[in-house]
């Protein structure tokens, strides 16, 4: 089975068939369980997590028949076990997107100590395609308990972006992550290391007089909303800058890669689109082993792009050999489309 928490809390079969999980509460259980994979959980936690200081009488019996629901939902009594300590869900490796995630993180922050930015890239952006929405169990209330825990995976996600723009500037991808820097940097203008990578990757575009400009937007935001300068940091590549310091020359760009990554981020906005996300995901993942190629049509500005890139983060785990991307510019102001022939290159 497939169980996700990385956006909308989600379980699927082997074979990809959404499981309907049930009523509110019931969803709730399912996400503490998940949050604490292989801990047993006692059963006066999960009465105050559940109902806090207003717990019915019937809350003990509410709880079994709860647990009940799960197992049968689940397919096996043996998936929540229950014991002196408490109540265990049980799952196979790989089956929790928060594990995946961890792991991957883990991984790509030692290979990125170690200076192997290649390996660092791919299996950070393998980590943050298994993120389906920008935040944990979302759409769903939690208990405050629960809710720290989410945040503390919403803060690794961040530190994971971070080391994957650190990853990309290292291996000379400065002009491809632009687009992306500037996004976050927008969602984010008080982030002064997003700041810094911008400029350094503007910078190293030969756009030098932008870079600095977007020291001079640091400078006044975190002024205007905060009342403080920017940090040594932020300075430090201010002045690197007009200095034209030679180190902050490009390293030469990796030619191929064993494994490519390219998806952009997707939005965190997205919704809706339920049918088609569905109809895609089983084209895309079904076992047949034929290759799929699906298109997806519609008048401009309808959404198509972000849903092409939000379903291949979905599936992006089952093609390990890589994902490319490929901007045709079909309607981007003041840019000719690509040519074929330059697609295919």
């Amino acid at each position: 089975m497939d169980f996700k928490i990385l956006g909308p809390i989600e379980v699927r079969t082997s074979h990809g068939r959404a499981i309907p999980l049930g009523r509110r509460k019931q969803r709730v259980l399912l996400a503490a369980l998940l949050l604490n994979t292989g801990k047993a959980i006692p059963s006066r936690r999960m009465l105050d997590w559940l109902w806090g200081e207003r717990a019915p009488a019937t809350a003990e019996s509410n709880l079994y028949t709860y647990i009940s629901a799960l197992r049968k939902v689940l397919g096996s009594p043996s998936r929540i076990e229950a014991g002196s300590n408490g109540y265990v869900l049980r799952v196979m490796p790989g089956e929790v997107d928060v594990t995946l995630f961890e792991d991957l993180a883990a991984q790509g922050q030692r290979a990125l100590s170690a200076g192997r930015h290649d390996v660092a890239l791919e299996r950070l952006t393998r980590a943050l395609c298994l993120w389906r929405g920008e935040s944990v169990l979302e759409e769903l209330p939690l208990p405050a308990p629960l809710r720290c825990e989410a945040a503390r995976l919403e803060r690794l996600r961040a530190t994971v972006v971070d080391a994957s723009l650190e990853a990309r500037l290292a291996l000379g991808r400065h002009g491809e992550m632009l687009a992306d820097l500037e996004a976050l940097t927008r969602r984010d203008p008080l982030n002064e290391r997003l700041r810094a990578q911008l400029m350094l990757a503007l910078y190293r575009s030969g756009r030098r007089a932008d870079a600095l400009t977007v020291y001079q937007s640091a400078r006044m935001t975190l002024a205007a909303e905060v009342g403080i300068d920017p940090g040594p940091d932020l300075v430090r590549m201010h002045q690197r800058i007009l200095a034209d310091d030679a180190a902050l020359t490009p390293p030469p760009a990796v030619a191929a890669r064993r494994a490519p990554a390219e998806l952009p981020i997707g939005s965190a906005a997205f919704t809706g689109r339920a049918a088609e996300i569905a109809r895609l995901h089983t084209m895309l993942t079904s076992a047949s082993g034929a290759t799929a190629i699906s298109a997806i049509t519609g008048a401009a500005g309808a959404g198509k792009s972000a849903l092409a890139v939000h379903v291949a983060h979905q599936v992006a785990g089952r093609f390990p050999d890589g994902r490319l991307y490929v901007d045709l510019h079909g309607s981007t102001p003041g840019v000719a489309p690509l040519k074929p022939v330059d697609v295919l290159a």
